[in-house]
């Protein structure tokens, strides 16, 4: 509605949720620079439970050889083709008019080579759905760049693929990246937010600085070269996901934070 963040309603707004938050007497962070955003904002540390969100791993799970074929078939793609996916909405600040220019450039490298974006721009003010199509018209990448669209069978779209890019400018959490790495993928992500809480480098996944495009065509090179790279990468990245942020492992620790906050209330009750 032409609002931005200066401006007068939205601080007024802001103030005021703020002072009814300061009543609250835990709050869940779902990544660092969150718990640092509450800290400064006066939220005592220990008030703060650091709790991500979840991903279902048994629907987001690797699929086997025969199933991966299968799911190709059925998608249209190559069996052979070395295949890249993205999942998110279609906006500028996920770093995809820069992915574009790098596969531009490194797809013939790849010979048969698949890039799936997945997912549409929506009413998000910085759409560039349009444009990334004009992109890939204009550059005839038709051949080797799908625009999926929303679909409910996101999971497939990462089960046929060998790799996923995230090269985000700015990610609060990053629910699709966690969702990729219980796939079983090799990640490729950007080194903001609270990816960090999520990738570590050359472990689970590569990371790269911010709109560095000699990066990102490094990792696709390297992880498209060496096959025994992604799949150290990609079972890591799988073992991560289901230990640390699949629905049983959240519920557990918001069952802490409720038995936290029940042993505070006896407490302050003098019980």
């Amino acid at each position: 509605i032409g609002l931005r963040p200066d401006s007068l309603p939205v601080r007024l707004f802001l103030d005021l949720r703020n002072g009814l938050l300061r009543r609250c007497h835990s709050f869940v962070a779902i990544s660092s620079p969150l718990r640092a955003e509450l800290e400064a904002h006066g939220v005592a540390a220990s008030a703060i439970f650091d709790i991500p969100n979840s991903v279902d791993t048994e629907r987001f799970c690797p699929a086997n050889d025969e199933g991966r074929r299968e799911i190709r078939r059925i998608l249209g793609i190559p069996p052979d083709a070395f295949v890249v996916s993205y999942t998110g909405r279609l906006v500028s600040y996920k770093g995809l008019p820069l992915l574009l220019r790098v596969w531009r450039d490194v797809r013939a490298e790849f010979g048969e080579a698949r890039l799936l974006l997945v997912g549409e721009g929506g009413l998000d003010s910085h759409n560039c759905e349009t444009d990334l199509k004009a992109y890939v018209r204009d550059n005839d990448l038709a051949h080797w760049v799908r625009f999926a669209g929303s679909v409910g069978n996101v999971q497939e779209y990462l089960q046929v693929a060998d790799v996923f890019v995230l090269p985000t400018e700015r990610e609060a959490f990053g629910i699709s990246l966690i969702e990729a790495m219980a796939c079983g993928l090799a990640v490729i992500a950007t080194d903001i937010g609270g990816i960090p809480d999520i990738v570590q480098n050359n472990v689970n996944g590569l990371l790269n600085t911010v709109n560095d495009y000699q990066q990102l065509r490094d990792s696709l090179v390297s992880l498209y070269a060496d096959e025994s790279l992604r799949q150290r990468l990609g079972r890591q990245a799988r073992q991560d996901a289901v230990q640390k942020f699949s629905e049983p492992a959240i519920v557990q620790r918001y069952l802490r934070l409720l038995d936290d906050l029940e042993t505070r209330d006896t407490a302050d009750a003098g019980v």
